[in-house]
């Protein structure tokens, strides 16, 4: 089963509850963003995201998160490609796909995500700030359509339900192979 353009849109902003009712995103304009930039920064940053990596907190404008919710979120498994961040979801047919581009001019430096829909639409642009050290990635989006991504990795007061989403991940370990 794949999700509709806003279903995707509840992921991004409150994967963390599972809410797949989000407010549709508006189109955006201009082409779709790419994983690479001209920049040398962000092709070394292009280079280093790519992987597979795995929930370590999801935080945002809800109730502080469970034992058995955190558990729920670690199930979370993003694969970042060259253009592309898939989400999935080990214990349920959970599939989103963001299309990105980095831009490590900035700091902190940002990142453009687009939600791509099964049919192929996109979502307007989300502002988010990324941080990559090592084994270690952090992304804070806004919503799609926001001017500005957030301002840091802290979440501060705001109405419950609304971005930005502060995702802590880890790269998982390639499997050696035999």
């Amino acid at each position: 089963m794949s999700l509709t353009k806003s279903e995707i849109a509840g992921v991004t902003v409150l994967l963390g509850a599972i809410v797949f009712h989000a407010g549709a995103s508006g189109s955006g304009g201009g082409p779709p963003p790419s994983g690479h930039s001209t920049q040398p920064n962000a092709q070394k940053d292009a280079e280093a995201i790519q992987g597979t990596w795995r929930v370590v907190t999801l935080e945002g404008h809800w109730p502080k998160a469970t034992k058995e919710e955190l558990a729920d979120f670690q199930k979370i498994r993003l694969v970042v490609t060259r253009n592309e961040i898939t989400i999935t979801k080990a214990d349920e047919n959970l599939r989103g796909v963001w299309q990105y581009q980095l831009d490590s001019t900035k700091m902190p430096k940002r990142m453009k995500l687009k939600i791509v829909s099964e049919d192929g639409s996109e979502s307007a642009p989300a502002p988010a700030i990324y941080s990559l050290n090592g084994d270690q990635l952090k992304i804070c989006n806004g919503r799609p359509g926001d001017a500005e991504p957030p301002s840091t990795f802290e979440i501060k007061e705001g109405r419950i339900g609304t971005p930005p989403v502060c995702w802590t991940l880890r790269r998982e370990e390639k499997a050696e192979k035999k």
